[in-house]
């Protein structure tokens, strides 16, 4: 018995480690293959990803570039490398960064299309060559279109709060765009309850706050001063020396008005059209003060002359229609200290027509009440943009006035598609 069992259970042995043999062979030789189908799903699905957050990014790249478009159509160059760069900030931001890829955006400014190519290296477990394409690539195209406006700009380069809304103040600007060249984090600010609200907000920097309708775009490349090329009027002699009104109704004329114009104590003033050189003092308006006048322009000539609306002054005035500063309600000589106060603190500053060209002053609004809201338009460029507490109502009627909007600024193309 003892013989039988023993043989029994050495074939039985014999037969385990035969079959397990078998499995080993089996299994040395299914592997590969059940690890090639592992990885090739692995594989897939990464790849799936890679690719579709790729293409998210191109195509956000591409609709912010477009957007941009309507404003930088003479510096291609350098919306492009902004391009690049808002390409390059969000990949910094994935898992792929350390992928090798290429990126290169293209801009046809004559038929307003941004198109945003970006190549990499797929990251993959199977051997390059078995994908069909290894880098990836994928390409966003936006078609920018409509009509768009420009109608803030800050000039200032690196100064924080360029342009400023605080204690409640605003700025509604909804059929035009709001533009700050600061390149500080903080180039536009809006606090304590304070709302700019625009079709596009950009800053070449950063900005601060809360407010904003839309959120604003940042990394702008900064614009050009689209004024500088306009040459100031004339400087003559004195036409009127220490020019004072008050108290019923009055007429002024165009002029060299030296130690500035004061309208105050109830004056009515109606302005002649023409342009009025302010020197060696303020146009200042007050004490319930009136000033109305259609196609009249304001030059600043120098250091002292600046304005001041204040006191429930009331203001309507609009530019001139056609001469040298067409267009043009308030402009400042370029050679001016920076940084001088243009004030408007009434709250009956209800029309301003035209362009308020300030490159070295800032623009302030204080009160609490609408500034401009009664312009078929408005347009403001100045070194920086202050508002405190009032309501600046930035209107682009451009079609409903005679007075013509200044090359630079006003209509040009906006809206922005991507193109499937």
């Amino acid at each position: 018995m003892y013989n039988l069992l023993s043989c029994l259970s050495n074939t039985a042995a014999r037969c385990f480690y035969g079959e397990r043999g078998n499995v080993a062979v089996l299994f040395g030789l299914t592997a590969p293959i059940l690890i090639g189908v592992t990885a090739l799903g692995i594989d897939a699905a990464g790849f799936q990803r890679q690719h579709a957050y790729l293409q998210s990014i191109a195509d956000t790249s591409a609709l912010a570039v477009g957007k941009e478009l309507h404003l930088y159509s003479a510096k291609t160059p350098e919306l492009k490398e902004a391009g690049k760069a808002r390409v390059e900030a969000q990949l910094e931001l994935s898992q792929f960064k350390e992928l090798p890829h290429s990126v290169d955006v293209r801009i046809d400014s004559e038929n307003s299309i941004v198109d945003v190519d970006i190549t990499m290296v797929a990251r993959v477990l199977l051997p390059v060559g078995f994908w069909e394409e290894n880098p990836m690539k994928v390409t966003a195209r936006a078609l920018a279109y409509g009509q768009g406006r420009l109608c803030v700009l800050g000039l200032h380069g690196n100064k924080s709060d360029t342009i400023k809304a605080d204690n409640g103040a605003t700025i509604t600007a909804p059929a035009c765009a709001i533009q700050s060249n600061s390149s500080d984090p903080s180039g536009i600010v809006s606090k304590n309850g304070s709302q700019l609200v625009s079709t596009f907000i950009c800053s070449s920097g950063g900005y601060d706050g809360s407010g904003f309708t839309p959120p604003p775009e940042t990394d702008c490349p900064p614009l050009d001063d689209p004024l500088e090329s306009r040459q100031p009027p004339a400087n003559s002699g004195c036409d009127f020396l220490d020019f004072k009104l008050d108290k019923g109704p009055h007429t002024i004329v165009p002029g060299h008005y030296c130690g500035g114009l004061i309208l105050s104590n109830k004056a009515e003033v109606s302005a002649e059209p023409g342009i009025y050189i302010i020197s060696g003092g303020k146009l200042e308006v007050g004490n319930n003060a009136i000033l109305r006048g259609d196609y009249v322009s304001f030059y600043f000539a120098d250091d002292a002359a600046t304005i001041a609306f204040k006191d429930q002054a009331v203001i309507e005035i609009g530019a001139p229609k056609d001469g040298p500063l067409a267009g043009i309600l308030f402009y400042e000589n370029p050679a001016a200290t920076e940084g001088r106060v243009f004030e408007i603190s009434s709250d009956a500053a209800r029309k301003l027509l035209g362009t308020i060209y300030l490159p070295k002053g800032v623009f302030k609004t204080g009160g609490k009440g609408k500034v401009a809201d009664a312009s078929a338009y408005t347009i403001i460029v100045a070194n920086r943009i202050d508002l405190d507490g009032a309501n600046l109502v930035v209107n682009a009627g451009y079609d409903a006035t005679d007075v013509p909007v200044p090359s630079g600024v006003g209509p040009t193309s906006g809206m922005v598609r991507l193109d499937r």
